[in-house]
């Protein structure tokens, strides 16, 4: 999307700096700007001063992710043995390579028919609750009997991942991920996602998007937000320069943070 369909005309620039209030945070998503505010007020500022681009991504892809406190895990309770303890459980599966565990289930290639470069994605939040990231947690064995079952019935290769430790799990917007090959089996894996949820009592959260696709040559589905925000962001800053402050700028990217998220659309 071009700047101009963001930002039309003056009047709706200065709309879109007004400063809002601090919304608390939801059970679904949180983008905590304040804890990015010094740095990405400080690279807006060489933006200004030099009129060049700045790589805001490393910042932006942390917003996306990074939802609560690091130490949220403690917060709701959850004991040092239980931390090892899932920890422990995690290093076990298939697939770990230190920050998600993963699982596969159908056949180990994907069908010829399906093979491209897409990886189709769903996502789901889990409401940061002590008993409700308990019930997740001890839900597993079903959700693997579910997508088992799923893939013997389509013969396709199915799988998901979950963060790896009980401080990401209690603190990222991403906390399980699921990827198929083949766009038509689609409705299928939400059908299975919710009836799992459901059965088990997990409560998710809202999102900006709960699909999403990884491309070959672009990256993962998160990268590809990261780039279309960051490549906005430096557009808005170069067309508008030292007319606004670095704290202007940054309180427009907070404003317009999740309107930017839902513009990325892949066909």
């Amino acid at each position: 999307m071009r700047i101009h369909e963001i930002i039309s005309e003056v009047s709706a620039v200065r709309q879109l700096f007004t400063k809002t209030e601090k919304q608390a945070p939801g059970i679904g998503q949180n983008f905590n700007l304040g804890a990015q505010k010094g740095t990405l007020e400080l690279n807006v500022k060489g933006v200004i001063q030099s009129g060049q681009p700045a790589d805001f991504t490393p910042y932006i892809y942390s917003l996306l992710r990074r939802g609560q406190a690091v130490n949220m895990v403690d917060q709701l309770g959850f004991s040092a043995a239980e931390k090892a303890a899932y920890k422990t459980a995690t290093d076990a599966w298939p697939h770990n390579n230190g920050a998600w565990a993963q699982k596969d289930f159908g056949p180990a290639k994907v069908a010829a028919s399906t093979a491209g470069d897409r990886t189709y994605n769903y996502y789901a939040t889990i409401a940061k609750d002590r008993a409700n990231l308990d019930k997740f947690m001890k839900s597993f064995p079903d959700l693997d009997q579910r997508l088992q079952q799923l893939s013997q019935q389509t013969g396709q290769k199915i799988s998901y991942k979950t963060n790896s430790t009980l401080t990401a799990l209690a603190s990222d917007n991403d906390n399980i991920k699921f990827f198929y090959y083949d766009d038509a089996l689609k409705p299928q894996i939400e059908a299975t996602v919710k009836s799992w949820q459901q059965a088990n009592g997990i409560v998710v959260g809202d999102r900006t998007h709960v699909h999403g696709v990884d491309i070959k040559g672009q990256g993962s589905y998160g990268e590809i937000i990261t780039k279309h925000i960051n490549d906005q962001f430096n557009a808005v800053i170069q067309q508008y320069g030292n007319k606004y402050t670095p704290e202007q700028y940054y309180e427009w990217l907070g404003k317009n943070f999740t309107t930017l998220i839902k513009q990325v659309t892949v066909q």
